[in-house]
């Protein structure tokens, strides 16, 4: 288990406990404590009162956005987050719109946002992206089937299939010399 993993900039839990567990993950997503967040492509709604922050929704709010079927992103400080799929229901075209929320893609503002926002914008954009482009197994090639609050899904051959979300880098160790140090396997 993956407990206050870093993702982005900020930590949440990704409470795989609850994540796991159907009537955990259904009294998680019920509770007066639980939280919406809209992902639409590479974007997530922007707060019209604050811009500087992500749009984070009530249970209630988030109805209409199709939050039956949230991807569970974790909980931080006792509150249990979701990723609502609002692709086709709002673009970034829908800026001008007053009956839609403000679309920014994360690439160009994440930077700007408070740290939990990051993290939930990042986490909730990357698990959504993989979801609507994961079709088929990549092992056997029949249809994948969500499980796992949308963290995981399974083929009918049982071959589990994972979302990349954790940050990767790629960097160049050099001397005082200038040398570039050269590795390979043995």
């Amino acid at each position: 288990m993956f407990h206050d993993l870093n993702l982005a900039r900020g930590t949440i839990d990704r409470d795989e406990l609850t994540r796991n567990n159907p009537s955990a993950l259904a009294k998680a997503r019920n509770s007066p404590d639980a939280r919406f967040i809209l992902v639409a492509g590479q974007s997530v709604a922007i707060d019209p009162e604050a811009p500087g922050r992500i749009l984070i929704l009530t249970r209630e709010q988030a109805a209409e956005w199709g939050s039956r079927s949230a991807v569970y992103l974790g909980k931080d400080s006792g509150r249990h987050y979701f990723a609502c799929d609002a692709t086709g229901l709002v673009t970034e075209q829908d800026v001008q719109a007053t009956d839609h929320p403000t679309m920014r893609p994360i690439r160009y503002w994440a930077h700007e946002w408070e740290d939990l926002d990051t993290t939930l914008a990042v986490s909730g954009v990357a698990v959504v992206q993989w979801r609507q482009k994961a079709k088929f197994c990549p092992d056997c090639g029949q249809p994948l089937e969500v499980s796992g609050s949308g963290w995981e899904m399974v083929c009918p051959n049982n071959h589990l299939q994972f979302p990349r979300t954790d940050p990767a880098v790629i960097m160049a160790i050099h001397d005082p010399q200038d040398r570039l140090l050269l590795g390979r396997n043995s």
